[in-house]
């Protein structure tokens, strides 16, 4: 990639809009961390629903934050009081004084309503994420926006977790504008010290208390379909405490929960009681933030209770009770676990308990004990509806970003392997560089259904790839057609039967994309990118509608192309030994 050379101590200011929950708010801070680190004169202000904004101010490089009235703005629009003009006129009188500012960077990472009028109104010269049209229509400007609304947030699988994208976003945006950065980083962006807080509260609770102990923070949130009530947290920590004589565990949660902190109190084995200490309704954000960041351990499902654990550098062990997508949304670093069940399997506490003191004791066995052999010496055998996994950061010569890597032999399922292959694609496409077919994949973690799944798939892979084909040369040829055209209203009748005939041909084309991504589950990621691709086209002819038209299907046909080679490459992986070998011995040539 060809940059500008950065000049010296050139500050660029830059505007972040994160109009979500606390959670999406940490992973922000995460990424833009990393910005930070490798362009130390980024001038960053970012823009909060209010109740998030004390947490944020706690951030001693984020230089201003924007607290937005959520029940004065957005409220009015959602309960009806107000139409979208009016709040969109309300937004834009409470946003006039960031926007007489000027900015080089507006990053929208809301990806929702709210966000995207934000963007608009706010002039800048480089706009990342959601925005508006003039006809107020949300508009993505940048190729990773466009991967988050159609593949991300599509409910597609893919496996490059989501605080990857954001700092790979934002990165590129600022290589391309202001240069390289003067070093090439490698600072740890988790840190204890990643805010500035008042620590004061928590040294008192400590020195009530044995501070020798070896603490694990429980974050309480309410039971869910499939997850923990009082009597199973208190069965998990008493199975911890009998264990483990060195640990203590502090209880941590919002007022609501007080009940269930109660409860699991009175269930608590009486001899490990002093162990247990609760702070659930009395934490404000220092506090909370400064007992997790003298934690070893957080035990939790609570999204913002992960992710600022994650921040802090404690190490989390995430419950998965409902379906969700961890690997994408999960703790972000080195040597965290996720716990998940197959649909309508409760996880007990003895396998957490469990897991924990594998994860634990990694500094003992250097995980040269296998966890199939660990829970087996704990008495657990039956593991198959169970599937715990530990992320860790890919060196960069792999490509970098966090991956979870199973911790049981499991054979891939198919979203898992197109999971896979859509991270690769989406490389390829933003980043410039593409790892090696079928990285991270072997031999045993195929079985007959998934090898039955992707010999189904070659016949429609083949057709999309077809279908692209002949969609990047029709808008190819209306593109020239068109270019040679004083006017796109005035033409003559033989241009005009020309121009309306290819135009068909794209209108019949789009159709086969969807309907192949109705038919085959893993086309659907193309179908829906073709989708934002082309809402997402700009120009004001015919002309330059059909080229960037041309260069949307032929990035499309690349990513249909990788996906081919992953099915050869399968393929071939799970073709018996003996067969592979005579092929190889009969067709040398061909490489098989």
């Amino acid at each position: 990639m060809s940059t500008a050379a950065a000049p010296e101590n050139r500050t660029a200011r830059c505007l972040v809009i994160q109009l979500t929950g606390l959670d999406s708010v940490f992973r922000s801070l995460m990424a833009l961390r990393a910005a930070q680190q490798l362009y130390p004169t980024l001038d960053l202000s970012i823009v909060v629903f209010e109740e998030h904004a004390d947490a944020v101010r706690k951030v001693p490089w984020i230089k201003n934050v924007h607290a937005f009235p959520r029940n004065g703005v957005a409220g009015p629009l959602a309960r009806g009081e107000v139409n979208e003009a009016q709040a969109t006129a309300a937004a834009a009188r409470w946003l006039m004084p960031i926007g007489e500012h000027a900015w080089d960077f507006v990053v929208n990472w809301s990806y929702n309503e709210a966000g995207s009028y934000i963007c608009a109104l706010v002039p800048s010269l480089v706009k990342l994420g959601y925005g508006r049209r003039g006809d107020g229509s949300i508009s993505c400007v940048d190729g990773w926006s466009m991967y988050l609304q159609s593949v991300v947030l599509g409910d597609v699988p893919q496996d490059i977790h989501v605080t990857d994208v954001l700092t790979t976003q934002l990165l590129t945006a600022l290589q391309i504008h202001l240069g390289d950065p003067a070093e090439a980083g490698g600072a740890a962006v988790t840190s204890r010290e990643f805010f500035t807080l008042e620590h004061g509260r928590a040294q008192k609770v400590w020195k009530r208390h044995d501070s020798g102990q070896r603490w694990i923070a429980v974050q309480l949130c309410e039971a869910e379909a499939g997850g923990w009530d009082a009597a199973a947290r208190a069965e998990f920590i008493s199975s911890l405490l009998k264990r483990h004589a060195n640990t203590a565990v502090v209880l941590l949660g919002k007022a609501e929960q007080r009940p269930m902190a109660r409860a699991i109190l009175e269930a608590v084995d009486s001899s490990h009681r002093l162990r247990v200490v609760s702070l659930v309704g009395e934490t404000d954000f220092d506090l909370w933030a400064s007992v997790i960041g003298l934690c070893q351990w957080m035990v939790a499902s609570d999204p913002a209770a992960i992710h600022l654990a994650s921040l802090l550098g404690t190490r989390v062990l995430q419950l998965a009770h409902k379906p969700e997508k961890w690997a994408e949304w999960g703790p972000y670093g080195n040597g965290h676990y996720v716990v998940s069940a197959d649909a309508g399997v409760q996880i007990s506490p003895q396998i957490v308990r469990a897991i924990w003191g594998y994860a634990h004791g990694e500094w003992a066995h250097q995980r040269e004990t296998s966890l199939v052999e660990y829970l087996k010496s704990e008495g657990i055998k039956e593991t198959s509806k169970i599937h715990p996994s530990r992320s860790r950061i890919r060196p960069g010569e792999e490509g970098g970003g966090v991956v979870f890597e199973s911790l049981l032999p499991r054979p891939l399922g198919s979203s898992q392997w197109f999971a896979r292959v859509m991270g690769h694609v989406a490389r390829h496409w933003y980043c410039g560089w593409t790892p090696p077919v079928g990285q991270e994949m072997g031999r045993s973690g195929f079985d007959q259904n998934l090898v039955r799944q992707l010999r189904n798939l070659r016949e429609s892979v083949e057709v999309l790839e077809r279908v692209l084909t002949r969609a990047s040369t029709a808008a190819g040829k209306l593109a020239r057609r068109s270019a040679r055209l004083r006017s796109d209203r005035v033409m003559g009748v033989e241009d005009r039967k020309e121009i309306e005939a290819l135009g068909r041909e794209l209108a019949d084309l789009d159709g086969m994309i969807e309907r192949l991504g109705g038919v085959q589950e893993p086309l659907k990621a193309f179908a829906r990118m073709s989708k934002v691709l082309m809402h997402n086209l700009e120009g004001d002819r015919i002309a330059e509608i059909a080229r960037d038209s041309a260069d949307s299907y032929r990035q499309l046909h690349d990513g249909a192309r990788i996906l081919s080679e992953w099915l050869d490459h399968s393929l071939k992986l799970v073709r018996p030994m003996v067969v592979s070998q005579k092929i190889h011995e009969a067709v040398p040539e061909a490489g098989l």
